[in-house]
């Protein structure tokens, strides 16, 4: 697998970015470095950097499921906290539809 490497050089004072790929041997990771990254995969690693900054990882409310996804900062205050305070209910989250379902039976037949 390939990816994008961040490289502080102490004698430059400047930060590099190298494409490197991953790989096993006898059970060890290795990296090999491939080649320099170019202009436009360096704005695309630092676009994906700056958007999962806004991203948090929540788990499935189903019990039996265990999923994890993503949701932004402002959906997760907006769930935790606007929500319960102006609806005075509080809101599972779930990874899909049929998860919400599924547990919204075990709710009902319990």
């Amino acid at each position: 697998m390939e990816y994008i490497k961040k490289v502080f050089k102490s004698k430059t004072n400047k930060h590099y970015y190298y494409i490197y790929r991953s790989f096993t041997r006898n059970g060890k990771q290795f990296e090999e470095f491939v080649r320099d990254a170019t202009i436009e995969e360096i704005k695309a690693f630092n676009s994906a950097k700056e958007r999962d900054k806004n991203l948090t990882t929540q788990i499935c409310a189903n019990p039996f499921c265990e999923n994890n996804f993503r949701i932004t900062k402002q959906e997760k205050i907006l769930f935790y906290l606007i929500e319960p305070r102006d609806k005075k209910k509080f809101q599972f989250q779930y990874c899909s539809e049929k998860c919400r379902e599924e547990h919204g039976e075990l709710l009902r037949t319990k």
